[in-house]
């Protein structure tokens, strides 16, 4: 609201509202009553974080020109829906959206999807061990819901759905930037007061859309993540098997190229350890491991059935078997 001094203005004053994107938005003022004008509008930026200024100009009969609001107020964003007898849709240009089905809540809702501050979610970040964040994105996100009042709406009479996005443009089934499994993609809930990232139940990814949902019983931050160590477990293959020694070497594939400290254990049948292969060691920067069926000493090994266990620091394990023959 803008209010007038004693100087009777010669026409309606003029407000509009720029952001540091550099969208401008005019905002229409109406004479409210005394001496205050008033404005509302909608206003929808695709920017998640900046500033946004008011430019106001007026004058009065007397040529005075003014161009600086001296009282104003708060600029509020909102999606208004009735939830009461139909389902109600929210979503943000990102793509995160919530759907609130019908009696989940009895009235109207604003939904606010927003950014989430670092300084919120470094500590949760930094002591994760069954997750793994994006690092090139960020996917946290915090839910609010109101009601026309403005008070805070925290839980609902049953589950509303989020779907949070996650990027794969060249869909190669890795998140882009990150190299991480899409596969393994999952929403997390920020328990603040433990400090923890817990994964929520019944996720369902949408590999086409590239996409995650889950049904949750009240908003609060929520965050893309992927599973890791403890809640993944490697699918490596060996090829060729049986292995030929004396025509190739074996190959194993299937580890994942972002994976870290990544070691292949070669067991004989007898379980006895012949071969411990690493990074510059019979695993390449591909993390393909590759062994030649010869110990470290250079000697051959026996034909026979043999195992093979992989391990790294971030997805897991794995382990198989083949057969080598010479």
């Amino acid at each position: 609201m803008l209010t007038e001094g004693w100087d009777t203005l010669a026409s309606t004053p003029s407000l509009g509202l720029a952001t540091s994107g550099g969208q401008a938005v005019p905002l229409s003022l109406v004479w409210l009553t005394g001496s205050t004008w008033t404005a509302a509008g909608f206003i929808e930026s695709y920017y998640s974080t900046g500033t946004a200024s008011f430019n106001f100009s007026a004058a009065d009969k007397a040529g005075n020109a003014g161009t600086v609001i001296t009282s104003g107020g708060a600029i509020a964003i909102n999606m208004l829906e009735d939830v009461a007898a139909q389902a109600g849709y929210f979503t943000n240009s990102d793509t995160m959206a919530v759907t609130v089905p019908a009696g989940a809540y009895g009235g109207s809702l604003y939904v606010v999807i927003s950014t989430v501050p670092a300084s919120r979610t470094s500590s949760a970040d930094a002591a994760a061990a069954d997750s793994v964040r994006p690092l090139s994105i960020d996917l946290a996100r915090e839910f609010k819901a109101y009601d026309p009042a403005g008070a805070a709406v925290t839980s609902f009479l049953q589950p509303v759905t989020i779907t949070m996005s996650y990027p794969d443009a060249d869909n190669d089934g890795l998140i882009d930037g990150d190299l991480l499994a899409e596969s393994r993609a999952r929403i997390y809930y920020l328990d603040e007061t433990l400090g923890k990232w817990t994964v929520v139940a019944d996720c369902v990814r949408n590999a086409a859309l590239n996409t995650v949902s889950a049904p949750v019983n009240h908003f609060s931050v929520y965050s893309v993540r992927t599973q890791s160590e403890e809640q993944y477990m490697l699918a490596p293959k060996a090829y060729p098997n049986p292995c030929d020694f004396k025509k190739q070497a074996l190959t194993i594939f299937g580890i994942p190229p972002d994976a870290v400290n990544v070691k292949t254990y070669i067991y004989n049948s007898a379980a006895e350890l012949v071969r411990t292969l690493s990074s510059g060691d019979g695993i390449d920067t591909g993390n393909k491991a590759s062994w030649d069926g010869r110990l470290k000493n250079g000697s051959k090994t026996a034909s026979g059935l043999y195992m093979y266990l992989v391990k790294t620091s971030n997805y897991g394990k794995g382990k198989g078997k083949f057969f080598v023959v010479w």
